[in-house]
């Protein structure tokens, strides 16, 4: 929820762009969404957004109309991951390829992410 408030409030100002190509940098930052999400495991982000004292992480998709296309959250034990408007949850150990290791916001045009191995009924 954090990710798409924060998705929404940058397209307020125009059409999300990561700054390539001489486009005016517009995204969402970790700063804006750690702050929302309220989870202290995610630690903080500087002035320079990088995110510092973690223990979990997640991965955010969204596209350039400011929807959010797919999450992975990754808590240390459970990667949990919401895509195709579902969350699926399964364990970090069986689920290697969403287990991120820093908290990263970037465009994509389609859903991207991979599927839960062994998911949690």
């Amino acid at each position: 929820m954090a990710a798409q408030t924060e998705a929404s409030s940058c397209y307020g100002k125009g059409p999300l762009s990561d700054g390539t190509g001489g486009a005016t940098k517009n995204m969402p930052t970790n700063a804006n969404i750690i702050k929302l999400a309220e989870i202290k495991a995610l630690g903080t982000a500087g002035t320079d957004d990088a995110v510092t004292g973690g223990t979990a992480y997640y991965t955010i998709h969204v596209n350039t109309a400011g929807e959010v296309l797919d999450v992975a959250f990754n808590d240390g034990t459970f990667v949990c991951l919401y895509k195709d408007g579902q969350y699926t949850v399964g364990k970090k150990t069986d689920n290697t390829a969403l287990a991120a290791s820093s908290s990263t916001i970037s465009i994509a045009t389609s859903v991207t992410g991979n599927a839960i191995v062994n998911p949690i009924a």
